[in-house]
């Protein structure tokens, strides 16, 4: 017999959330949010680096064995909503959830398991290099194309609209390599 879902929140998920709510409320006020949107520095560092060490949410999808949290979407979907309810200017979606996930999908398991550690702790950030008006269950992107140089990769294309591409330390860009899907981790700083 299949058990059935529990649709309310477990103790667990309150607690996170609490903390959370906690220190939104104390270090994310909404006039502080404002004054950003139209400044040079949108992303506020500080209160991600609570975000990500104080309450470790960084890693709240990647492997305990890679230094987190071996959460569920469930309960990143409850620190989105916390988040969101916030307007924190923290690259959480982008890191601790698209990057994050992407890499877990990935067979690549030496660069994978490397990028995820440094993810988890909240010392880099990471995004997934696809339009954000993508869409779950889309095709394999197509823009991005690699091929082999000596013992470099060398992508070429283009990607638009890419969610906290500008924050990014990590980009997790798919790519058709040899006529395969493909993911290619580049530095941000080379993008």
């Amino acid at each position: 017999m299949t058990e059935i879902p529990t649709l309310l929140y477990s103790d667990v998920e309150e607690d996170m959330r609490a903390a959370l709510r906690g220190l939104l409320a104390e270090r994310c006020a909404w006039n502080d949010v404002l004054a950003r949107v139209d400044t040079d520095e949108p992303y506020d560092d500080a209160l991600w680096k609570a975000v990500a060490e104080e309450l470790g949410l960084a890693g709240l999808l990647v492997p305990e064995e890679l230094g987190g949290a071996g959460a569920t979407a469930r309960e990143a979907g409850v620190a989105l909503e916390e988040l969101a309810r916030a307007v924190a200017p923290v690259p959480f979606f982008a890191s601790a959830v698209l990057a994050t996930s992407a890499l877990l999908a990935s067979p690549a398991r030496a660069v994978r398991d490397a990028a995820l550690r440094v993810l988890a702790d909240g010392s880099r950030t990471g995004t997934l290099a696809v339009p954000a008006t993508m869409w779950p269950g889309a095709d394999f992107p197509l823009s991005v194309t690699g091929s082999a140089d000596g013992d470099t990769l060398v992508l070429t294309g283009a990607v638009t609209s890419v969610p906290a591409a500008d924050r990014a330390d990590l980009l997790v860009v798919p790519a058709v390599v040899d006529g395969a899907p493909y993911l290619a981790l580049v530095d941000g700083t080379a993008a």
